[in-house]
This record gives C-alpha cells, structure tokens and sequence, in this order.
C-alpha cells in the first residue's frame, strides 16, 4: 500500500500490534469469520495510529455473546477432479496427489476455528548430468569441448582438448564420482544441456488457526474484554532429487511455525467528557526451518571431509553449484530459529472540552527478538567453466571442473552462537480536534515514534 510491501504497514488485531519484530509482517492471520469489521487508512491517519510507510490496518474480532449459537464451513479440492500437466504426461508421470481441505467453525462466544490440510504433489523440471557425463564422457553431441588443465601446449601456452572429449578416469576426484554414483538416472529424452529429469515431491501443508475472545461489562463505567489467538503451520517440502542428493526446491525443508496474540482491555469513563483505555498486547512468533538432512552425514561419506563434523546442525552433502545444471546438496539457510515477543502497554486519555476532544497516549513496548539462521553450515561449493576452457574463451565445463574437483568459489557460514536481543520502545502522541464551526475542524496533532 502507497507503493510500499507489506512489512511497511502497521497491522494491528483489537488495537494490539499484530507485526512480527523481525520483518514487520503479520503474526497471526484470524479466520474471516473472526473479524467483525476492518479499517484500512493509507493516509491522513491519526497520530495514535503514526509508525508505518504504508497503512495502517485495523482489524477488531467480534465480540462475546451470551447466547449460544454457531457454525461450520468446508472447502474441498481434491486432484481426482484435476487434469496431469503437460510435463508429467510426456514423461510419462502420473498426475501428482492433491488433497486439501479447508474448514472451520464457530461457537458461542465466538471461539472461532479454521483448520487447513493439503497434501499437493508438485512437479518440476531439473538438468541432471548424464550418465555418460558421470563418467568423463563428453562427447555426445552438444556437449562443449572441455580442456585439459594439466595438458599445457609450450608453444601457444594453452591447454590442449581432452582426447575425444573424454576425462580419464585416474584423473577423476574420488568425491565428485561419489557424487555421481547418488543421482537418479534421467528420465527424460532430450538432447544434452536441456531439462531432463522430471522430479515430484510431496508437499504437506497443515494450518491450525483459532481465535477466543470474552467481553465482560463490570459496570456502565468499565468494559472489559481479553482475547487469545493461535495461528499454527507445519509445512514439508522435500527435495526433488531425495533427502540424500538434496537440491531443489531452494527451500526443502521442514517448517514449524507457533505464532499467539493476545489482547487485553479496559474502558473506564470517568464522566462523559473524560474516558480512559487501556490495552495490554503480547506478540510471539516461533518459526523453526529444520533441513531433511540434517541427521545425515553424506559429506564425510562420499570424501568430503570436516563438512558434518564442524557442529551440531551440519548434516547432509555439502552444496553444489555446478554452472547449467542444477544444484545439489544441503538446502541453504537452513536451519533456522526465529523466536520473538513483543510485550505492549497502551494507555489513552480522552477529553471533550467545549469544541476540544483532546486524546493523549502512551504505548510501551518490550521487545526480545531471536533468530538464528546461518547461510550455508554445510558449505557451498561453485563450478564453472573456466577451468576446463581454453583460458577463458572457449569451451569447458562447469560439470567437468566439478569432475576434476576444481571449484571457483568456496564458501561456509555458520553461527555457533544464538544472537538475541532485548529492546524497549517508548511511543507518545497527543491530538486535538476543534471544531471551529459547522463547516471546519482543524486537527493538531503532536507525536514520537518512536524513543
């Protein structure tokens, strides 16, 4: 909104903020059976309601009853009513599994509950090495012509070719055949440098997303209502090429997510022309993105030593970028560790003066923000051509450097300690309305955001 992503807007649920601390996107998502009414302002808004670039969006939940009614809804798509793609059926594989269901109810007071299950087979399209490939063996049409690195011509002090196309055997790196040995054969007949094999997966998605809230009315002069709110996700979404070779999709991981908010307020009216608000918030957010292979020690396995060694959380084959195929390995930043809460108090003070309505506030908050998320732990390792090119300007292969275990670049990144951070943000306005007459209202307005 005004040009600006999400992470720009200001979301608030019962006037407690509902923005995560890290990336400012929402927390909790309240079923629309929840809501009782929104209020989107992209401009012009009050100073109570100052902090965002974007919008400012307030959304209330309905509030309690005293009568006991209810309801229930599903939402059913299934792939037995679904057609194969196109891809799938020139490969010859069957039309993935698709299973979702959405549904949910309400009850009372409301507790409101929606539920979400989907198991969806997806598809996609890899360039793997052929086997011809595995074994040094390029020359099937297409292929480059790849240069020896070791096999100098002291004339014009450039490499001479591989003698037909092909690496010798003694001059493969031990790791990079084990390697080959783990990939699946292609299954797809296209001619070499294009997509083919045609990998599936299965993703599961589960969502579990429920809202309580309780109003109460103490007296004509104090209102009172709290409400607690749940948003809870599993999703897996495996690699195409297995847990072992790992690869795409960049995120095939497993991902657990416990997200809570709760609100709480009181309205005191001392008199007519004096009211007072407050509000209590609690903001948690825990994200967790494990790796399929995490317990695996592949790496050590087919000869790349120190990788599975280095901590707790390094498992699995290191990274592997080879230039026009696609990659293999650990899943980068993975795992991760997302946990933080914001702790919120809201103070407003009303007053109604001859033509005034002056409204001053406060909103402290309390924030503990951790994440732990490290790039690649198990390493990365990028090939390309220009080892086996003729210095540079023709020829070679990104799949032959990785053969010959010459790699352009190297990396490796991994925390071994678990950042966290404690902040406290302090937030004050002040906004009168007068009204001049009938016709004019001026509006002055005063505020920090935040100290």
């Amino acid at each position: 909104m005004n040009g600006i992503q999400a992470d720009g807007n200001n979301w608030q649920i019962d006037g407690v903020t509902n923005n995560e601390a890290f990336f400012s996107i929402l927390s909790v998502n309240p079923s629309i059976d929840a809501i009782q009414e929104f209020k989107v302002a992209n401009n012009n808004y009050s100073a109570e309601f100052g902090r965002a670039g974007g919008a400012n969006v307030q959304i209330a939940i309905k509030s309690g009853t005293n009568q006991l009614h209810g309801g229930a809804f599903e939402f059913l798509r299934n792939s037995s009513l679904d057609a194969n793609d196109f891809f799938s059926n020139r490969a010859g594989t069957p039309k993935p599994p698709f299973r979702q269901n959405q549904f949910g109810g309400n009850i009372g007071g409301p507790i409101i509950y929606e539920g979400f299950r989907s198991r969806l087979g997806e598809t996609s399209n890899l360039t793997i090495p052929t086997l011809l490939q595995r074994q040094g063996n390029f020359s099937e049409p297409g292929n480059p012509v790849i240069y020896n690195p070791f096999d100098i011509d002291p004339g014009t002090g450039h490499p001479r070719p591989f003698s037909g196309n092909r690496i010798p055997s003694n001059l493969i790196n031990p790791a990079s055949a084990n390697v080959m040995a783990l990939l699946p054969p292609p299954n797809l007949n296209v001619p070499v440098g294009q997509a083919n094999f045609n990998g599936s997966h299965s993703i599961a998605h589960d969502v579990d997303n429920f809202d309580v809230r309780i109003d109460h009315r103490f007296s004509d002069k104090d209102q009172f209502f709290t409400r607690y709110s749940f948003l809870g996700t599993t999703l897996e979404s495996p690699p195409f090429l297995g847990t072992v070779v790992g690869g795409d999709p960049f995120l095939a991981a497993k991902a657990d997510t416990r997200n809570q908010n709760v609100a709480i307020s009181e309205v005191h009216t001392f008199s007519p022309h004096t009211i007072n608000e407050f509000r209590f918030g609690v903001n948690r957010v825990r994200t967790d993105w494990f790796p399929f292979d995490q317990n695996l020690k592949t790496s050590d396995e087919v000869g790349i030593p120190g990788i599975n060694t280095f901590c707790g959380f390094c498992g699995g084959l290191a990274r592997i970028v080879i230039s026009g195929y696609s990659a293999l390995g650990h899943t980068p930043f993975a795992p991760t560790f997302r946990h933080d809460t914001i702790f919120q108090w809201v103070d407003n003070m009303t007053f109604i003066r001859g033509k005034h309505t002056l409204k001053v506030g406060a909103d402290v908050r309390r924030v503990r923000a951790e994440l732990f998320q490290t790039a690649n732990p198990v390493g990365e390792f990028d090939f390309d051509q220009n080892f086996t090119s003729d210095l540079g300007t023709a020829g070679g292969s990104g799949l032959a450097s990785m053969l010959l275990g010459y790699y352009t670049l190297g990396s490796r990144a991994a925390l071994t300690t678990y950042p966290s951070n404690r902040t406290s943000q302090f937030f004050f306005f002040g906004q009168d309305d007068i009204r001049v007459n009938e016709k004019l209202t001026l509006t002055v307005e005063i505020f920090c955001w935040p100290v």
